[in-house]
C-alpha cells in the first residue's frame, strides 16, 4: 500500500519560535487544523479576496476591526467547528445575516 502521509508542513516561524507538527500524540486538540487553514489562506489569499467583496459602510473613525479581520475570524471559527459560537455572537448582536448557518 502506498504511504500518502505528509510528515513536514514547513510552517513559518512565529515570533522567532519554530512551529512543528507531530501527529503521534493521540487526541490532543481539535483546533490544530486552524494552522493548516491559516497557511493555506495566507498562500491563496481567499479570505482577503472574499472580504473585499463585502461592502463596509461603517464610519471609518469608529472601526476597530477591518471587514477582512472579522471575515477571517468567522471562516477560521467555522473551520474549527465553532460555527455555533459565531451564531451565538451574531444572535447576541441581533445580526440576522450572520445567523444564517452555512450548511
Amino acid at each position: 500500500m502506498t504511504e500518502c502521509t505528509q510528515t513536514d508542513f514547513g510552517f513559518p516561524s512565529c515570533k522567532s519560535r519554530k512551529i512543528t507538527t507531530d501527529f503521534s500524540g493521540g487526541n490532543i486538540t481539535s483546533n490544530g487544523g486552524v494552522l493548516l487553514l491559516k497557511q493555506a489562506d495566507r498562500k491563496r489569499g481567499l479570505t482577503r479576496a472574499a472580504a473585499r467583496l463585502i461592502p463596509d459602510d461603517r464610519r471609518k473613525s469608529s472601526v476597530v476591526h477591518t471587514t477582512e479581520q472579522m471575515f477571517r475570524q468567522r471562516v477560521y471559527a467555522i473551520g474549527c467547528g465553532s460555527h455555533l459560537l459565531c451564531v451565538l455572537r451574531a444572535f447576541a448582536r441581533g445580526n440576522q445575516l450572520l445567523m444564517q448557518h452555512p450548511g
